[in-house]
């Protein structure tokens, strides 16, 4: 196997960050980089080579970004139908791979391996957005996050012991709890999912704790409204950031501190934005489709996020020229409000079934009433109804008394008429549904 170039690529991508190409420089650098990585997986990678010989001669044939269209989009629910082994590169072992479960946020699960080297390399394009968003070596950093599935490599970790790029994480829990433990901390940069830190601010803004004091926050995996916006904003009395990214190929876009456009991180991913599969133009809105130029453990290849964003037009002000999007339509995910009071966070129960229920082909969990939540699942062959019912007993237990909690097997689960999956939803509360007079609606 030919080694990837690891240092080669990351000094090239920190010099990418201190100066962006103009955009038909980005264009001629995308799509040499796209035709290695096609002509790649059509040689090491049974999935592409089938999807390319089924869309016939020439598609995957690659010398500009436009030729792209010759290829089929591949959707997550094709890729989990797949066998594992046909979607790894022949030239890495499984057993010597990174594996990290997508968030479940579209209500279909799946596990993306990655090489240390494309680990390292895509943890290196974080580290180069967080320094565009103002982050300074020697901050001290805290990340609120719902799931523990985030690996740093070992030279991030030496950085860290030198008291460099200082980072402390929180997992996440209810509100209260996630406030609880950030009282008496200190951090230069919160990090978080947005509607999480939204909460969290709220909380803060009432009971205010002098010591944290971030000097800005960075949201991202959920919609940035401009509610959340406010709220973070006010409860921290600081700047909040957004970023787009995903676990398939890391960090897509980030939000512009001068501007509030999106720069899209062109070195490292390919970003389509297609309305009805055509290519959409600036000020239309479609739906996002993403090539890593990194990944070839698991090459990731025109593959659609089920997320809704829109082209910016012209350059930034800004000065960074290039494709930008102006809104972000992402993941939405509400929080539950119980009969006893409680504020639940259903990840909660997803993470519990996405960890031990592989047979979960998609799902969502919505709550009916305040006494009432389902979770409705599409599976892949049939379950074992032993650990179906261990694992309803166990959800059953974690949302408390006075909650009935169900499971229903369905066929199909479909979007919302907006094209969106939303897989954690309160028919009681939601944020997203119905923000009333600035206030984060409680039980009624």
């Amino acid at each position: 196997m030919t080694p990837f170039p690891d240092v080669l690529r990351a000094a090239d991508i920190l010099r990418h960050g201190r100066r962006p190409l103009d955009p038909d420089e980005t264009s001629s650098t995308q799509a040499k980089r796209l035709a290695v990585i096609v002509a790649y997986a059509r040689k090491n990678v049974p999935y592409y080579r089938r999807l390319f010989d089924g869309a016939g001669p020439g598609s995957s044939h690659i010398q500009t970004l436009d030729d792209l269209g010759k290829i089929p989009v591949t959707t997550k629910l094709e890729l989990k139908a797949a066998p594992i082994e046909d979607l790894l590169s022949a030239e890495f072992c499984s057993d010597n791979l990174f594996v990290f479960m997508t968030s479940g946020a579209t209500g279909v699960p799946l596990a993306i391996f990655q090489s240390r080297s494309e680990n390292f390399l895509l943890h290196l394009v974080k580290l180069r957005t967080l320094r565009a968003l103002g982050l300074r070596w020697r901050d001290r950093m805290i990340k609120v996050r719902n799931r523990a599935y985030t690996r740093r490599p070992a030279a991030w970790e030496a950085l860290q012991g030198l008291g460099w790029l200082r980072q402390e994480t929180v997992d996440s829990g209810t509100p209260e709890e996630v406030a609880a433990a950030l009282r008496g901390k200190r951090a230069d940069v919160l990090m978080g999912y947005t509607g999480t830190l939204a909460r969290i601010a709220q909380i803060f803004a009432g009971e205010p704790d002098g010591t944290l004091r971030p000097r800005f926050l960075v949201g991202g995996s959920e919609t940035m409204t401009p509610f959340l916006r406010s709220e973070i904003q006010k409860g921290f009395k600081a700047p909040v950031l957004d970023t787009y990214i995903c676990q398939e190929a890391g960090m897509l876009a980030w939000e512009c501190p001068v501007s509030g456009r999106y720069h899209v991180v062109d070195d490292t991913v390919v970003v389509e934005v297609l309305r009805d599969g055509v290519p959409c133009r600036p000020g239309e809105e479609g739906e996002v489709v993403v090539t890593s130029l990194v990944c070839r453990a698991m090459p990731i290849i025109r593959y659609r996020l089920d997320d809704r964003v829109r082209l910016a037009p012209g350059d930034c002000p800004c000065g960074r020229r290039g494709l930008a999007l102006d809104r972000v339509l992402g993941k939405t995910q509400d929080y539950f409000w119980l009969p006893d009071g409680r504020e639940f966070n259903p990840w909660n129960l997803s993470g519990l079934w996405m960890g031990r229920a592989p047979w979960i082909r998609q799902f969502e969990v919505i709550q009916e009433t305040p006494g009432s939540v389902v979770m409705r699942i599409v599976p892949a062959g049939t379950p074992p109804p032993e650990e179906v019912e261990a694992l309803a007993g166990e959800s059953r237990g974690i949302l408390g008394p006075g909650v009935v909690f169900r499971v229903e097997f369905v066929p199909e689960i479909k979007p919302s008429p907006g094209g969106k999956y939303r897989v954690h939803r309160s028919l009681v509360r939601s944020i997203y549904d119905n923000p009333r007079d600035g206030e984060w609606l409680g039980p009624s």
